[in-house]
């Protein structure tokens, strides 16, 4: 065998180690992306659920928002009611008032017509007694 033929052998053999090691890397390379493939189809998988899990969220938070309109929506109407019933409130206090005054002007008109009865009684027991006394000395008999 020549020289030649011996380079050749050599470089082929070199050519098989060659590529027994970029195909023993290719492999370790396919290998470390398959797992990384796993890993992201792991992951792939917690974020399909976390995505579960947040749409779950969504719709307990649109049921909220949805309960949460409907209070707003009674919210209004009852405080529209209480709106009207305060408006209804103030009348009726104007209305009390105006008959405390009525009532007051009564109570004062009957504290005077007291007042003038009273002064008309002493006055008619005066003038009995006056007619008494007068009647006492003119010897006039009442009967």
């Amino acid at each position: 065998m020549s020289d030649i033929a011996k380079l050749e052998k050599k470089m082929d053999k070199r050519f098989e180690e060659l590529f027994k090691l970029l195909n023993d890397f290719a492999n370790d390379v396919n290998d470390r992306f398959d797992k990384q493939d796993a890993r992201f189809d792991n992951h792939d998988a917690r974020f399909d659920q976390q995505d579960a899990r947040f749409d779950s969220q969504d719709k307990r938070f649109d049921s909220l928002e949805a309960r949460l309109d409907k209070h707003d929506f009674n919210f209004i109407q009852i405080k529209d009611r209480f709106d009207q019933i305060e408006i209804r409130l103030d009348r009726l206090e104007e209305s009390h008032n105006r008959l405390m005054n009525t009532i007051d002007g009564f109570i004062k008109r009957i504290d005077d017509y007291e007042t003038e009865l009273a002064a008309r009684d002493h006055k008619i027991d005066r003038l009995e007694r006056w007619i008494e006394q007068i009647a006492l000395k003119t010897g006039t008999k009442l009967t």
